[in-house]
């Protein structure tokens, strides 16, 4: 990336939306050196001598990193990304758009957008459950306003298989690049958050989506609206599992007993109940 230009930040984001390749000078302005330890749930890609970034930011140090480089773009430079991705899927005859991992500084120009009219098609938005509660809480609603709506809550669970960082519970068969051995990609999340969050969704009927890309994710997943329901008794009700690699996964979940293996008495207390083992992260 330095060869396109060593004085101005430079980011190429992948194809996935869940990492980037950065230039020396985005390094720099986001902070990132050798020193700089990966974040829970995140990669920073290392040179050969293993401490070095080589420019490739994964996962949580991708998406903490990308705001901090966009901050200079100011409210101006988000509508007009906004609009230019209106304008692609309403020429694909889409009638709405998800945002699918949004932010209250997000869904604040999104209705301004929206009630300027300079969005072709409707938008439902679902900020990150792990950081945006209240306002959740705050704004969520069946209903348009302008064409724009809060629709509920979103949690990751895992990354990208076309990045290799969706969490497997089986190695990636050659995956493209330079990887340890046995790569099963990883987590983004705690168990225990996954739990709380699912835990909080339930207690506040909002509707959640949850991202889980890699079949370790879906277990997870699984596992924990198992538990949820046979211990904490939730009322059985519809958990929304988003672009799973198991296509007949790629469902609502919905269960009424727990999976197999997992008993009630694998919770003593809530939410710290470590409800699935930690399979080859």
């Amino acid at each position: 990336m330095d060869a396109v230009s060593a004085d101005v930040p430079v980011l190429v984001v992948h194809q996935s939306g869940h990492m980037g390749a950065f230039n020396s000078k985005a390094l720099e302005m986001i902070g990132i050196a050798a020193q700089t330890p990966n974040p829970p749930g995140g990669v920073i890609e290392r040179k050969a001598d293993g401490q070095e970034p080589n420019g490739v930011l994964e996962e949580a140090a991708f998406f903490g990193a990308v705001p901090k480089l966009l901050a200079g773009i100011g409210a101006v430079g988000l509508m007009t990304f906004a609009v230019a991705g209106s304008e692609m899927w309403a020429s694909f005859d889409y009638t709405t758009a998800q945002e699918g991992r949004s932010s209250q500084p997000v869904d604040a120009i999104l209705k301004a957008m929206t009630a300027q009219g300079r969005v072709k098609i409707d938008v439902v938005s679902y900020p990150d459950v792990l950081t945006d509660r209240d306002h959740i809480l705050k704004s969520v609603s069946r209903d348009y306003d302008n064409g724009f709506r809060i629709g509920g809550a979103k949690l990751t669970i895992d990354g990208s298989p076309q990045g290799f960082t969706a969490w497997r519970d089986r190695p990636y068969y050659a995956p493209v690049g330079t990887y340890p051995p046995n790569c099963k990609g990883y987590a983004a999340v705690t168990d225990d958050q996954v739990l709380e969050a699912l835990d909080w969704a339930y207690a506040n009927n909002i509707q959640i989506l949850v991202h889980s890309n890699g079949d370790a994710a879906d277990d997870l997943l699984i596992a924990a609206v198992g538990l949820g329901i046979t211990v904490f008794l939730w009322a059985p009700r519809s958990t929304t599992m988003t672009t799973s690699s198991r296509p007949e996964s790629a469902q609502p979940v919905t269960t009424t007993s727990a999976p197999p293996g997992l008993s009630s008495s694998a919770a003593k207390k809530r939410p710290n109940c470590g409800c699935t083992p930690r399979v080859g992260r």
